[in-house]
């Protein structure tokens, strides 16, 4: 009799318990589930919502695969997918606000496109162990995903697949094989990429930027990188769509001989960069690739681009320079540059497109060659009353200026010089001063300057006294420079020569034992800088390992809870692995480490062990690690919620931090 009484009073208290927990220990279930015969999930009630586990059958079903759209926009907070799905379908989860976590039990899973596509609380994902494919868009906008570890089966990354995502850090496995375009685009917290260095398709560079494994396509740009200035590397010939585009940290960028495209908005949004050299040899510069570009004030068109396509809308210019060779200054190419105030037009120009300078409302005067055959009506949308274009008698520029009503001045001639890529003293390239015939020609030629070169001649050292009935070009001619490459390696000096700009080919020093070669100090540059150098090897240990989130180095759980963890390991040895210990004796080898203790205090280790698993040393002999603390609330109300959460089968995994 008394132990009756002790189970019954036990259930009042469970029961009083169970009215006063959270509305959150409540979980949709099979039964708000539609399934086909063939085990599909195909629909979910609108008002369904909390936790959700899908069981491996429904109505005696196998569940194989979830439809589309089934859950999209739902109110569905965590979901735990069993080991017998194989397909989800476009847009399964889209729009799922209160989506939080997502767990895969099954191996690989083939996902449709755009799967988790706008669920901006999803902060936890684990992916199929044997997962092969992420397609177009399934984790787009998701700006609670801070970190996600992608499966070493996976071999493609789909288009947009996590295109302004809240990623942090993106690590590229060995086995991927193609990344879709935009893949990584506009995530605003992403401070680094990683790629595994075996992995024959794609690499990163010393400031943690993506490429092409071969070197020919910058492919991202951390948006949170604090690099300042930035040199492309020497044989890239693409820079992708939307690399760079929202980084606020860069300043400088120089492009090396070999760019041939810059990417639709590759630059856009970069409201610090003041200084972008395009290098000749450029050809197209794609829709807005410098879109808002505030703080670049002066850009150099190398005579070699034929497409800028609306490339600077609403930039900072004030100046800007056409080399001799541009043929066209294209659609909208300088729409909203409010500030641009001088524009040097080259003779060889002969077609300005539509809304080339609409809204250039500090534009007073340009210059219109006479081998201009072609201008559209709206190339001087808004201004048409503020500029004066300079034209030559009988030119289509002048029967243009008369037909469209746009004030001009012709009967005059020039005479440009041209520094070749050298400046004058006031920063300009090139200087046009317009005479008439007959006129006193009162100028001097100022030498220029140019980094890295020494100044020769002018190809016309005389200018006429009175202005010819023809225009006079002069331009700078220069002679390269050459300079010293000292390197340090181990208190060891070797002297090296290399003219200005030349590729520098030296290669990295042979590390002492157990430690492996960081870096040069400063930076070995890719090419010769105009300065004498002296740079020094520095040397670090070979194998970094580092538990993912673990920035507090502890974490507390809930008697019950399932604390799962990440660990990545840099520049791991051959065949290296990471080997998992807890305090309790619990041991496991790979990336991923459960653990579930029910009350005290347990240490967790994350160890970088060689291919015979023997651990890692640093070059003071010490194992390379890294660890966490984990405590456990153990109380009676903890096992009370413990035991519900139980009971209706609630996810209990958690993460770090």
């Amino acid at each position: 009799m008394n132990r009756i009484k002790k189970y019954i009073c036990l259930f009042l208290v469970l029961t009083l318990a169970a009215g006063c927990l959270p509305m959150c220990v409540f979980a949709a279930s099979a039964d708000d589930l539609t399934v086909s015969p063939a085990g599909k999930i195909t629909a979910c009630k609108a008002d369904a919502s909390g936790e959700l586990v899908i069981p491996e059958k429904i109505n005696g079903r196998t569940i194989t695969a979830i439809g589309k759209d089934v859950f999209k926009n739902s109110n569905i907070s965590s979901v735990e997918i069993p080991a017998t799905v194989t397909r989800i379908e476009d847009r399964a989860f889209m729009g799922s606000m209160n989506l939080n976590t997502v767990v895969f039990l099954g191996e690989d899973v083939a996902l449709g496109n755009s799967v988790f596509a706008e669920c901006g609380n999803l902060s936890r994902v684990t992916l199929p162990s044997g997962l092969t494919e992420i397609k177009a868009n399934d984790f787009s906008q998701c700006l609670s995903l801070s970190g996600i570890s992608l499966p070493s089966t996976l071999t493609a990354i789909g288009e947009g697949a996590f295109e302004g995502s809240g990623l942090m850090q993106v690590s590229i496995p060995a086995s991927v094989e193609t990344i879709g375009k935009n893949a990584f685009a506009n995530c605003v917290n992403n401070m680094a990429f990683y790629v595994e260095n075996n992995n024959p398709n794609y690499k990163r560079d010393s400031h943690y930027a993506l490429y092409s494994r071969d070197g020919s396509e910058l492919i991202a740009f951390p948006i949170k990188s604090e690099t300042r200035s930035y040199t492309i590397p020497d044989g890239v010939t693409v820079i992708g769509e939307l690399a760079f585009a929202k980084n606020t940290t860069l300043q400088q960028v120089t492009l090396p001989s070999s760019v041939r495209e810059i990417g639709p908005y590759a630059f856009s949004d970069c409201t610090s960069l003041a200084h972008a050299n395009l290098n000749a040899g450029l050809e197209t510069i794609g829709t807005l690739a410098f879109k808002n570009c505030t703080a670049l004030k002066e850009i150099t068109i190398p005579s070699t681009v034929t497409e800028f396509d609306s490339a600077f809308y609403n930039c900072g210019l004030t100046n800007v320079i056409l080399s001799e060779g541009v043929t066209k200054i294209s659609r909208a190419a300088f729409d909203m540059c409010r500030d641009l105030s001088s524009v040097s037009v080259p003779e060889s120009l002969t077609t300005v497109e539509a809304g080339a300078f609409k809204d250039c409302s500090s534009l007073t005067s340009l210059d219109m060659p006479a081998n201009v055959t072609s201008i559209h009506k709206s190339a001087f949308l808004n201004i048409k009353n503020n500029i004066v274009l300079c034209v030559e008698d009988g030119s289509y520029a002048l029967q243009f200026a008369q037909e469209n009503s746009i004030m001009y001045e012709t009967g005059f001639f020039r005479i440009v010089i041209n520094a070749t890529g050298g400046v004058f003293a006031d920063g300009s390239k090139m200087k046009s001063h317009k005479f008439r015939e007959g006129d006193a020609v009162n100028i001097t030629l100022e030498t220029p300057t140019r980094t890295g070169y020494t100044f020769l001649r002018w190809s016309s050292d005389e200018l006429p006294e009175t202005m010819p009935d023809h225009s006079i070009n002069i331009s700078a001619s220069w002679e390269k420079n050459s300079y010293t490459l000292t390197t340090v390696i181990d208190g060891e000096r070797t002297e090296y020569t290399y003219e200005y700009d030349a590729a520098i080919s030296i290669e990295n020093p042979d590390p002492p034992e157990g430690m492996a070669f960081a870096r040069w100090a400063p930076a070995l540059p890719k090419t010769m800088p105009a300065k004498d150098l002296t740079v020094t090897a520095k040397f670090t240990v070979i194998t970094k390992v580092f538990i993912e989130n673990n920035s507090k180095r502890e974490k507390t759980i809930n008697t019950g809870d399932i604390l799962r963890m990440t660990a990545v390991t840099r520049n791991p040895v051959k065949d290296g692995y990471v080997r998992w210990s807890a305090s309790t004796g619990e041991t496991k080898d790979g990336k991923s480490f459960s653990i579930a203790p029910e009350k005290g205090t347990v240490t967790v280790t994350a160890t970088a062990v060689d291919a015979n698993g023997n651990p890692v040393l640093d070059d003071s002999g010490n194992e390379i690690t890294d660890t966490v603390k984990v405590t456990v609330k153990s109380g009676l109300w903890q096992i009370i919620v413990s035991f519900f959460k139980n009971l209706f089968k609630i996810d209990r995994s958690v993460y770090l931090p």
